[in-house]
């Protein structure tokens, strides 16, 4: 089980900080019986009737994706609504682009948490124990929860899925970037796409 709670409070005081990423994956999980190559050009999918937000999340992923070496194409394009996302234009798209896979994102949840710390983190044991007796800083955040599934086309087939967390902010671009790069992160490390030092 991965330190959720201490995560997210560094996370949260980076934030207060300004400082550097904020998402983490919760968990994840793989095909075991897939053996396939790494995915080489992807088909990127966003499940919001947000417009704006579908968007946003889409061309960042893509973005991330192109930065990584892989080929990705956004959705929104070709079906410019979620409503109209029937299981046939889907494929039809993926199909007329050569997609190998498909990424879909979709917004689980949000919601407000609230935790405390010390205001002072001093490495020496004196310095520690004084630090605690003084008054902890409260800290409030929002956390979006993100579910993330790679399926492989044409058979559509699931291969991976994962949640993230992801502290809100308002550089919504920085923290889907942020939130992008975990996942990237996490299929590397799967072979589902290439690493960055990879050729082909």
């Amino acid at each position: 089980m991965k330190p959720v709670r201490g995560l997210f409070v560094l996370a949260a005081m980076g934030l207060l900080l300004g400082a550097c990423a904020t998402s983490i994956v919760l968990r994840e999980w793989k095909d075991p019986a897939y053996s396939g190559p790494p995915f080489k050009k992807v088909a990127v999918m966003m499940l919001s009737e947000d417009v704006t937000e579908r968007r946003l999340f889409e061309d960042v992923i893509a973005r991330r994706l192109a930065a990584q070496g892989v080929r990705a194409k956004t959705s929104y394009g070709s079906i410019p609504t979620p409503k109209a996302m029937e299981c046939e234009k889907v494929e039809k798209m993926v199909c007329d682009i050569g997609a190998q896979g498909v990424l879909v994102t979709r917004i689980v949840k949000q919601e407000t948490r609230y935790d405390s710390m010390l205001a002072s983190q001093p490495n020496m044991f004196r310095g520690y124990l004084t630090s605690y007796s003084m008054e902890p800083t409260a800290i409030r955040y929002d956390v979006v929860t993100i579910e993330s599934k790679l399926f492989h086309m044409p058979d559509g087939a699931l291969v991976w899925s994962g949640r993230t967390e992801t502290i809100d902010r308002p550089n919504q671009e920085k923290e889907v970037g942020d939130f992008a790069q975990q996942v990237i992160k996490a299929l590397v490390a799967e072979h589902l796409l290439k690493g960055a030092q990879q050729g082909g």
